[in-house]
């Protein structure tokens, strides 16, 4: 998914006008999916695959892992989605619940409004520790780019099936500066990494740095793991 100009900008008028808007506080809990009112598709899975992984901030895996697989991704791109069907469950079962590879989230914002909107939540889910079964969570639900699918009530309610997010901190968190700032840091280092599309996947370890870019196979990511461990 080609990107096109960061929407960043876009977040400072999002975070004026949430400061006037009134916060609605969804209750924790945990559900089967399913798309219902109040519920959303494909929590059961996405809680099934980080259960038991150590989750600390925007990381996934064990604190001393010494490769770590940054994804760089955009919630609305559906190549994107695609990797978090076909490919995140092979990289957590083989590389990182093993320990031998951590995964680290980075939101972009390429394609439009909606997309800083996603970034800027993910950034308050990596604030509890539950990035990522909340972006998961999303790409599950995900419809069509600039569609209107990835509004506040689809947000809140993933942010509610995640056991352990407090979904009002949540709420204060994303529509505050810092979760602005998470994003700013995420595109600069999108910048100095190259990143020219969603999702990229840049893997460092002991012996250097490779970059894969797509939805690519497991044994791409494989390679790159293998090649600088």
């Amino acid at each position: 998914m080609k990107g096109r100009n960061l929407w960043i900008a876009i977040a400072g008028v999002l975070v004026a006008v949430a400061v006037v808007v009134v916060l609605v506080v969804v209750s924790s809990g945990g559900d089967d999916g399913g798309g219902g009112d109040g519920e959303v598709t494909g929590a059961a899975e996405a809680l099934a695959l980080v259960q038991g992984v150590p989750q600390s901030g925007d990381r996934l895996g064990a604190p001393d892992a010494k490769v770590v697989i940054q994804e760089f991704a955009d919630l609305q791109c559906p190549a994107c989605k695609t990797a978090s069907t076909d490919l995140l469950p092979e990289i957590v079962e083989k590389l990182v619940k093993p320990g031998d590879a951590a995964l680290v989230f980075r939101p972009l914002a390429f394609l439009g409004p909606d997309s800083v909107g996603g970034a800027l939540a993910s950034a308050a889910a990596a604030e509890q520790d539950r990035v990522w079964p909340f972006v998961e969570i999303l790409y599950a639900n995900q419809g069509a780019e600039n569609s209107g699918w990835l509004d506040d009530d689809l947000i809140e309610r993933a942010a509610a099936a995640v056991p352990g997010i407090d979904v009002a901190a949540f709420n204060e968190f994303r529509n505050g500066t810092d979760a602005t700032a998470v994003v700013e840091s995420a595109q600069r280092e999108a910048d100095r990494a190259q990143v020219r599309s969603t999702p990229t996947f840049v893997i460092t370890g002991p012996r250097g740095t490779k970059t894969v870019v797509g939805a690519v196979s497991f044994s791409e990511i494989q390679q790159a793991v293998d090649a600088v461990k």
